[in-house]
């Protein structure tokens, strides 16, 4: 029987120099951040590992979808005028 898990958070493409990354041999491997009052949804991620993954990502306005602001990193904008 197979159980279909999902999950749903916020988060930002990380701000590396290396977060998207085109092979030669064809594909890419994105690397994304998870700010810590997203880390709860992002859980299931755990196992979801080595899985076939369908990936929709939408860009949140400004002030939307958040309380705690945009997405930057792994804090969110309200947390790093702190």
């Amino acid at each position: 029987m197979y159980i279909m898990t999902s999950c749903s958070f916020l988060c930002s493409i990380a701000q590396l120099q290396s977060a998207i990354q085109i092979h030669p041999d064809g594909g890419i491997r994105l690397k994304i951040d998870i700010p810590a009052n997203q880390e709860g949804a992002a859980l299931p991620l755990l196992m979801m590992r080595g899985k076939t993954l369908r990936i929709t990502m939408e860009d949140i306005p400004e002030g939307i979808g958040s309380e705690q602001g945009k997405v930057i990193g792994r804090r969110s904008t309200k947390e790093r005028v702190k």
